[in-house]
């Protein structure tokens, strides 16, 4: 008797190749039998494609982390389109973020991909300008000061604390920060970004709407 495990899956390799193992089912062939089996795959690949728009317009070269059956990386290109992509079937969400900018956050809505076939979603980011000034304890602005904004209560999908680093940053001579965000919960944290450093600087929460900042003054 012979005991052979059946396996299907997916990984994607660095060069895009999806490939990988799944358990479908164990089986038993007695020795010197042939035995024929059919098995269901459940999750055969399909193809996605998006387009990205921030404020109504294309997106262009902003970096997308895609998470479903597996994480996949990519950017959109000069016209903000992304794909089409070979990944599994299933349920994707997307994150989209751009360091040197100083954003970044999750798309509304889902994407489902079907097996074998090609899903197209079209996103729409919303990235809200505004200005915050920095104080210390005394009132005074903190001129020069490297300081963090980071996401609150929404961890980003290579993160594994309970804020998400956005953006790294200086004041300037008045202390002001000029910023593009998502809307959500942020904070600012003073000094540079450290999430398993017991010692870290002084953090102050704010909101960001679709109008700006809540408030124009963040006391670090």
């Amino acid at each position: 008797m012979i005991a052979e495990s059946v396996h299907q899956g997916f990984g994607l390799s660095e060069d895009g190749v999806i490939s990988g193992t799944e358990r479908l089912d164990d089986l038993e062939v007695p020795s010197g039998s042939v035995l024929e089996r059919d098995f269901t795959v459940a999750r055969l690949p399909g193809f996605l494609a998006l387009d990205l728009r921030i404020n109504g317009q294309p997106a262009p070269f902003v970096e997308l982390r895609l998470l479903g059956p597996i994480d996949v990386d990519g950017r959109t290109n000069a016209a903000g389109h992304f794909g089409p992509k070979r990944v599994p079937g299933g349920t994707w969400s997307v994150w989209a973020y751009d360091r040197k900018a100083g954003w970044d956050g999750p798309l509304s809505g889902d994407i489902l991909v079907d097996p074998g076939e090609q899903a197209d979603a079209v996103f729409d980011a919303q990235l809200v300008p505004g200005t915050l000034t920095c104080v210390g304890a005394d009132g005074r602005a903190l001129a020069g000061e490297p300081v963090t904004v980071v996401r609150v209560g929404q961890v980003g999908p290579w993160d594994f604390v309970p804020t998400s680093p956005v953006a790294s940053l200086k004041t300037d001579a008045n202390g002001r920060l000029s910023l593009q965000l998502m809307p959500g919960e942020y904070a600012l944290q003073r000094g540079v970004y450290e999430p398993w450093n017991d010692e870290e600087g002084s953090t102050s929460p704010f909101t960001w709407t679709s109008s700006g900042p809540l408030v124009e003054r963040v006391q670090l």
